[in-house]
């Protein structure tokens, strides 16, 4: 009996074993990844190229549960195999399926992130760096109920070029379709006068927008590519505020590099820097100025540019000064619309300012006496009417004699 229980261990010894080479040593039961993104327009995006770079993270639950199939773990790109796999490399469970949740963000080089994370959850604090450039691209994807055996379409679900009609996850790897969890704002600048105005810009800002924000991602496969618009975007409703709205404001400016005078048409607006990347939110609409001061806003969102107007024919200012106070240049401000009445996570919005028209400034700041808002031009262009002339009038009627 003895003799027997040995061989029986043995055989156990040698039956496990095998089934260890077998995973190590077969692609098809390596766990794998083929990623996609929507396409984007920055160096900081995030999308399929970087992520070849940059590579993923990923965790793995068994399918419909809590129940953790592999840690958190980076995926980077083997162009061996043209598929994502781990330095620590997981497989596939002999039967049963596995949810998969992914994410990964820009990390600009010597700048702090702006993304913290607590592992295997689907939360994200996230506080966009003040300077757009730096601003980070976090990008999550969620797929489910997937298995070794499982098959799928690539030519005509994700568009995939390689691979058999039918491919096996197993055999080729997971899809995954990563979305964008912020949103995109530009601004861009033109001058509706440029016959008769000329206009100086220094910066342009974005104010009175949440900084920060809790990212949390719902069960939602993200399956579908939304690049045509047509799949289903995360909601601004995954977003909650750190603090609470009326507290968690600020603004983001940029620099204008482009032209010191937008002599252009309104058709050739100029964006001002890059776009920001920020945190999706709904707003409460401008209605009334909040101050007397320059540095004041309006109680909702705005935008803000520091500009000089001159006069086209002789170069006089109208707004504004060569030099002086803030090096001659004035606060013009234009609030946000009531539509889009919130920025929709993965959109871009781009909002388009006339700066000969429509812009407002604080009126009697100096004395910090008012609270109105000064049209910035007011269609105050010099006109005259009514032009008569005085008559030739004799003086009394009199008649002078002159003689020797």
């Amino acid at each position: 009996m003895f003799l027997f229980a040995a061989a029986a261990l043995a055989l156990a010894s040698c039956s496990s074993d095998e089934t260890i080479e077998s995973a190590a040593t077969s692609p098809s039961n390596e766990i794998s990844f083929r990623a996609l993104t929507s396409n984007v327009t920055r160096a900081a995006d995030v999308n399929a190229t970087s992520l070849q770079t940059s590579g993923f993270t990923v965790f793995a639950n068994v399918y419909n549960t809590a129940t953790n199939y592999f840690p958190e773990t980076s995926f980077t790109w083997n162009s061996g195999t043209s598929t994502y796999n781990s330095e620590y490399k997981y497989y596939w469970p002999s039967d049963g399926a596995l949810d998969f949740f992914a994410y990964a963000n820009s990390k600009p080089d010597g700048h702090a992130s702006q993304v913290s994370h607590t592992a295997l959850t689907k939360a994200f604090t996230v506080t966009p760096d003040a300077d757009a450039q730096y601003q980070t691209d976090l990008v999550v994807a969620f797929t489910t109920n997937k298995s070794k055996t499982g098959t799928y379409d690539p030519a005509d679900v994700y568009n995939a070029s390689s691979g058999s009609k039918t491919s096996k996850y197993g055999t080729d790897g997971v899809p995954l379709n990563f979305r964008h969890t912020g949103c995109k704002v530009a601004i861009k600048l033109y001058n509706g006068n440029k016959d008769n105005l000329d206009i100086s810009v220094r910066d342009a800002s974005i104010c009175n927008v949440k900084n920060s924000g809790v990212f949390t991602f719902a069960d939602a496969t993200t399956d579908v590519n939304n690049s045509d618009g047509t799949g289903t975007i995360l909601t601004v409703s995954s977003w909650a505020d750190v603090v609470s709205p009326a507290t968690i404001t600020t603004s983001y400016t940029q620099t204008d590099a482009s032209t010191s005078k937008y002599n252009v048409a309104g058709v050739s607006a100029a964006q001002v820097g890059q776009d920001w990347i920020l945190i999706p939110q709904s707003f409460t609409y401008a209605t009334a100025y909040s101050g007397s001061n320059v540095d004041d806003a309006f109680n909702g969102p705005c935008i803000k540019v520091n500009l000089k107007i001159q006069n086209h024919a002789n170069n006089a200012y109208i707004v504004g000064a060569a030099s002086g106070t803030n090096d001659g240049y004035v606060t013009a401000m234009w609030p946000l619309k009531s539509t889009p009445d919130a920025w929709a996570i993965g959109k871009k919005y781009t909002y388009t300012v006339d700066l000969a028209g429509g812009g407002y400034y604080p009126a009697n700041t100096s004395a910090g006496t008012g609270d109105a808002l000064d049209p910035i031009l007011d269609g105050a262009e010099i006109k005259f009417v009514t032009v008569t002339v005085d008559n030739w009038n004799p003086e009394d009627g009199t008649v002078y004699n002159t003689g020797l």
